[in-house]
């Protein structure tokens, strides 16, 4: 994170000796301890809590879609094509075609091919 290497620690110590005395040294690291403890705490907090409005956040995104599909699914007539809907939209739908339209009868009795195909007996 700081990029301090072996031979800084070594001169940080030398200095905070020479600085705050072999004697108090001890309390001096306990309380930097302390405070490196509370500094993480309070930043794992920060962290959650804004993980927390981000999912908060994404939460109320999907309500809000769900709401319109909702919206939309209760605006559908079922006696109308899909494409029509009840919304006025500007959307034309194809006439769905009749089901005697689409039927067509299958000879019984297909034509027989003139030549044999290879490798198939009659």
């Amino acid at each position: 994170m700081f990029d301090i290497g072996w031979a800084e620690l070594l001169v940080i110590a030398m200095v905070a000796i020479v600085v705050v005395g072999p004697r108090d040294l001890p309390r001096l690291m306990h309380k930097a301890g302390q405070w490196m403890t509370k500094a993480r705490k309070m930043a794992s907090h920060f962290q959650a809590g804004i993980e927390e409005m981000a999912r908060q956040a994404e939460l109320e995104e999907l309500r809000k879609e769900a709401k319109t599909i909702e919206r939309d699914l209760t605006q559908l007539d079922p006696s109308k094509p899909l494409g029509a809907g009840s919304g006025g939209g500007n959307a034309t739908a194809a006439p769905a075609p009749q089901a005697g339209n689409s039927i067509r009868a299958v000879d019984p009795n297909p034509p027989v091919p003139a030549e044999p195909v290879h490798g198939i007996e009659p």
